[in-house]
This record gives C-alpha cells, structure tokens and sequence, in this order.
C-alpha cells in the first residue's frame, strides 16, 4: 500500500494558528525562515497519525495547544491517497474540559481528546486500530524519515529487520553448493551449524579434559603395582591346600574316634533304662493314688482361697456402701432441723422499692407461699430420707450376707488346709525312687561310663594338639602363597589398566583432530555465510551498504550492523549528502521489501545538493532566510 499526503490543515497547533498545507500528493518543497513553522507541518503530521512528534515524544512531552490561550482547540486534520482505499480523511482534536471534582466546589482542567475518520466520530481505540491498518507504526518512521533506520534506530534492531526481510539464507543450500562443504552436511543431519558447531566444542572440551587426565591416570596404575613381587608356580598353592585338607581330615578321624563314639552309645542306653525306671516306679498304684490325693486337695484348697479373697472384697464394697447411705442420712437429719426451722424474714413485711407496710392480703398472700414452699421442701426431705434408709438396710443386709459367706468359705479352706497336710505326711511315707537299691546300681553304672568318656577323650586332645600344630603351620605358609599370588594378579590387572589409557589416549587425540578440522570448517563455513549474508542483504540497495560483521584479530566474529557508503561509515566519516541519499534508499528498499510506502519528510534540504529519486511522496522543508511565512513550491 502506498499513501500520500494530499492536504494537512494545522488550527492552534503549537505556534501556528492556522495553515492548510496542500501538496495534492505531489513532491514538494516548504520554504521559510527559521521558526516560522517548518518543522511543526511534520509534528503536525505525527501526530495526527501517532499522538507524537517527529522526534517521538508524545503530547505529554511536548506543548500541542499554543502559549497565552485559554481553552484553545487545537486541531490537524489530513486528507490522504490511499491507494485502493481511495480519499481517507483523518482528524485529531485536543480540547480543555472544565472538570468539578464530586463532593467540592473546585474545578480542574484536563485534556478531551476527539478522533473522526471520514467525518465518522471514533473512539480512540478504533482511530489506533484503523491508523494502524493504513500506516504500520513498526515501519512508519522507518520510510518516512531517511536518517530513522541508518541514524537513530539501534544497531541491534537494525540488523534483525534487515535479516529478517533479506538475510535469510538456507544453510543447507549453502552446503550443497561445494564439495569442500561435503563433510558437513552428513554430519550436522537436522541441526543448524551454529547448533552443531556448539556440540562439537562441547565434545572437544570433554575430550580433551579426558585427554589431559591420562598420563596421570597412567601414573596412577604405574603407583599400584606392588615394589616387589614373587614369581612363583601356582601348583605351590595346590599342593599346601591338598596337604591342608589331608590334616583336616587326620583331626576329623581323631575327633569321631570309635572308643569315644561307642562309650556315649553306651552312656545314652544307660541313661534311658534309668529313665525308664524312675518313670516305671512313679507310676505304681499305690504311689499314683497317693500323689492323685494330694493334688484334689489342693485343687479344694486353692478354690476355697479363691473365694476367701471373693467375698472379702465383696463385703469391703457393701460396708463403703452402708457408710454412703449413714452420711446421707445425718446429712438429711441436719437438713430436716435447718428448713424445719426456717422463719418468714422481716423485710417481708414491706415493700421492697418504697419500705411501707404490705397491705393484709398481700402479707397473708405472702404467709402461704412461704410456708408451702417449707412444707414442700420438707416432704421432699422425709421423702429422700426414707429411699437412703432403705439403702441403708439394703447394704446391711448385704454385708451380713457377706459376712456369713467369708465365715463359710475360712472355714472350708481351714478344712482343705488340715487334709492336705495329712495327706502330704501320708506321701512322704512313701520310699522316694531315688533311695532305692536299684536306682543306685544304674546311677553308679552311668557314672562309670562317664569316667571311661573323660579318660578317652584326654587321650584325643593330645593327638589332637599335635594335628592343630600341624594345621595352622600349613595355613600360614598358605597365606603368604596367597599373598604373593594376589600381588601377581594386581600388577597384571594394573598393566592392563595402562595398556588400556594408552589406548584411550590414542582415540581420544584421533577424536580430538577429528573435532579440531570440524570446527575449523565449521568457522570457515560460518565466513562463508556470513559473506553471503552481507551479500544478499546489500544487493537489494543501490546507494548504501550495510557491514553485518565485524572480523576480529583472533579469527572470530561478532555482530554488527554499520550503514558504509562508499567505505565511509554513516555514523563517523559520511557527510550530509551521502547520508541523505544513503537514507533514501535504504526508505525506498524497506518500502519495497514491506509493500507499504509513506510521505518522506526531509528537514534542513537546503544542506542537500542532489537527492536521488524514489517512488515515495518527498516533502522537503528547505531554511530561506529571505521567505517569513511558510510557502510551499511544486
């Protein structure tokens, strides 16, 4: 889309009262001496369109309404071809509204701002949007003012609009242009170069951290490997074992020898026929039954105990009960005399709020009440009195009942006590298994046996002393074999461990040269395409050139973005008439590139000897001493 300015009517916009400036959408020049009101036609214009000046600032930073006028109305309007949107007219007011703050009498004066489109009042909201549609405030100051983009728009911005609208190159295109690409692009797959360039440095720097820790991990297993080491033949080992195993077996045969085996044979049989006996003689009829009467005794003893302790405790609850109900009953006997004694007070007989004398009925009245209340209360006590007297006679019946059963159950243990021990002294006649003759010919036999086992076994430990010598001289020799065994196989397993990182060492330097010539095609390819950058983006301009990096000593990059004209850069060394035809063109591409083209305004013209042509509308506004008001030229 491309609009032009057909008419801009300025009415009490800062210093102009009023000015209707008509360059029918040609290019045109405005005259005129200083501060006669050049520059404030482009203020005018900005903020018709953006609520801005030319510099940007809003109408909070700058004064729109002129100095020394109460209330004015400051008003621009513009009439504008847009293209296929055909005649759009456009207005923005700026008025004083008188404010009375609610609840008090002082008034205030704020701004009231109005918006109209084609004559249509619109809310801002709806002005914003459609401004927005017709000129994109993105790129507004960007084809409107030739020194925005190269001088005054950051370097950082600049670049990323100049990249995304022509830098865009296709890395992989890139790579399939030239064989000495090749490598690179079977090994970056779905990655870009920068991504991959960062997973090769990262691989580099832990290959060569793993590198730079082999020699001492080398060093390492060199310091494990045991001073001295014993080269011996490994059957040495074998043959201490077999002669340690033949020992052990030697002292097993002595441990289970047959004499010690065949006296315990003989001392168990001799133990159980005792056993048997003993068991035999306590099963008797006559000593069973005596034994069976003792028992059932006692079983008539413990139970009558059982219920002594029963009836005790039973009969120390019913007396604490029988005591509960006495202490009712005095408590009831002393209540009875208190209320019994009970009298109408004496201030009765008056009235409580004036102290005068109760009239007869109401004294007599008051009588009753008293003395029904007295006579209920001391029914209520007779009443409570006799339920404790029963409870009273409750409990001493009770514990009487008590009394007799503890009575009855002393009684019969004293009876089962007495019979159990006349049957005890009946048993203890009996003659005990033990003082029998026969008892002490088996227990004399086993005692015998025992001897025999100890003698046996004294015999056996002596041989068995001189095997454990023998034992444990073989272990010790069999633990310096081991020893030394073990310090053979830990420098073997250490030779290897360095064979190994030699190995690694190797692999891990092939590896590295492999990463270093990748990276280094990498960086070279990365020259490459920046070039290619710069080259795309600068063969869309005729004038400018843009340097999109800077080449440092070390080899590497970074990102800039320097407008050069000629060699000469636009922020230094270029003077005002490459500047402004540098402007220019970058205004006319950006147009181009963004389909969308807006009045140029270039302030100070008169500093330009030649301008170069370009589709958009130009308004030059040129400083001639000799013009005091605004005059605008074909």
């Amino acid at each position: 889309m491309s609009i032009r300015l057909i008419k801009l009517i300025l009415e009490n916009f800062k210093g102009v009262q009023s000015f209707v400036f008509e360059p029918d959408g040609q290019d045109v020049t405005v005259l005129g001496s200083n501060g006669v009101g050049k520059t404030t036609l482009y203020d005018a214009y900005c903020w018709l369109l953006f609520g801005k000046d030319s510099a940007g600032r809003s109408d909070s930073s700058f004064d729109v309404k002129p100095y020394g006028r109460e209330q004015p109305v400051c008003t621009v309007t513009g009439e504008f071809d847009a293209g296929a949107e055909g005649c759009v007219i456009l207005q923005r007011q700026l008025a004083e509204k008188v404010v009375r703050q609610r609840g008090t009498e002082e008034t205030s004066i704020k701004n009231d701002y109005s918006f109209h489109i084609n004559g249509v009042p619109k809310p801002k909201t709806q002005y914003d949007q459609y401004i927005a549609e017709l000129c994109p405030a993105k790129y507004f100051q960007m084809v409107s003012d030739p020194d925005y983009f190269a001088g005054k728009l950051k370097w950082s911005d600049r670049r990323h609009i100049l990249t995304e609208l022509f830098g865009e190159v296709d890395e992989r295109e890139l790579l399939s242009a030239s064989e000495e690409w090749k490598p690179l692009l079977t090994a970056v797959e779905a990655n870009t170069i920068a991504d991959f360039r960062a997973i090769l440095t990262a691989e580099r720097k832990k290959v060569r951290s793993d590198l730079d820790m082999i020699p001492a991990l080398i060093s390492e297993a060199e310091k494990a490997i045991p001073s001295e080491i014993q080269i011996f033949d490994p059957e040495v080992i074998a043959a201490a074992e077999a002669e340690l195993a033949e020992a052990e077996q030697r002292r097993a045969d002595i441990k289970n020898g047959t004499a010690v085996v065949e006296l315990k044979a003989k001392l168990g049989e001799a133990e159980i026929d005792l056993a048997r006996s003993e068991s035999e003689y306590l099963n008797s009829d006559e000593y069973r039954m005596a034994s069976k009467k003792v028992a059932d005794i006692d079983d008539v003893r413990r139970k009558a105990l059982a219920e002594t302790y029963y009836f005790e405790a039973e009969r120390h609850k019913a007396d604490m009960s029988l005591e509960d109900a006495n202490n009712k009953l005095d408590r009831l006997r002393s209540e009875y005399g208190e209320i019994k004694d009970m009298e109408l007070p004496r201030d009765s007989e008056t009235c409580p709020h004036c102290g005068q004398a109760l009239p007869p009925e109401k004294l007599e009245q008051i009588r009753a009440d008293f003395n029904r209340r007295k006579s209920e209360r001391l029914e209520a006590n007779v009443a409570a009195g006799k339920a404790a007297r029963a409870e009273a006679d409750k409990a001493k019946s009770e514990c009487q009942r008590l009394e007799a059963e503890l009575d009855s159950a002393t009684k019969r243990l004293d009876d089962a006590e007495c019979q159990l021990k006349k049957a005890q002294a009946e048993q203890s006649k009996l003659r005990s298994y033990r003082d029998t003759e026969e008892y002490n010919f088996k227990k004399a036999l086993i005692d015998s046996i025992k001897k025999e086992i100890e003698e046996a076994r004294a015999d056996t430990e002596k041989q068995l002393g001189c095997v454990d010598a023998e034992i444990s001289l073989i272990n010790r020799r069999l633990a310096e074999f081991r020893e030394a065994a073990a310090q053979q196989v830990t420098a073997e397993r250490q030779r290897r461990r360095m064979d190994e990182l030699k190995g690694q060492g190797r692999e891990l330097g092939r590896r590295a040269a492999e990463l270093d010539k990748l990276l280094d095609m990498c960086a070279r390819f990365e020259q490459h395409k920046l070039s290619a950058i710069e080259e795309s983006v600068n063969s869309r301009f005729k004038y400018a050139r843009f340097k999109l990096f800077d080449h440092q000593l070390n080899g590497g990059w970074s990102e800039c973005c320097e407008v050069v004209v000629d060699g000469a850069p636009y922020s230094t060394n270029l003077n005002p008439g490459k500047k402004i035809n540098a402007g220019l063109d970058i205004v006319s591409v950006l147009s181009s590139a963004i389909g969308f083209s807006a009045p140029v305004w270039i302030d100070n013209s008169e500093s330009y000897v030649s301008i170069m042509d370009i589709e958009a509308q130009v308004i030059r506004l040129k400083v001639d001493s000799s013009v005091d008001k605004l005059t605008v030229m074909q």
